[in-house]
């Protein structure tokens, strides 16, 4: 059984090598689930995620509280969520360098 595991492993990795496709339907691709401040509800339901999800995730890597403070976030390959905010104003107690 371990031998066929490892067989298909190394197969499938020489497959996705010589034809790329191949790799974007096994391994998936990244993709845009907010745009500006806006959660684009047919790709969230696409990945099966929520905004409170999103939010969570935002929270938890950026201190972000609001979808508006995010630009854009993406749902990588991996399945972890990646957030990238707005960049903060500059204010006399937090200058931007």
């Amino acid at each position: 059984v371990v031998i066929t595991l490892v067989f298909t492993d190394v197969m499938l990795s020489l497959l996705q090598r010589e034809f790329p496709p191949l790799s974007k339907v096994i391994n998936g691709e990244p993709m845009v689930i907010v745009d500006q401040g806006r959660p684009l509800e047919q790709r969230l339901r696409q990945a099966r995620l929520t905004a409170d999800q999103v939010l969570e995730s935002a929270r938890h890597l950026h201190g972000l509280e609001r979808m508006e403070d995010i630009k854009f976030a993406i749902f990588e390959a991996n399945g972890k969520i990646s957030i990238i905010p707005y960049p903060r104003a500059a204010t006399a107690e937090n200058p931007v360098a």
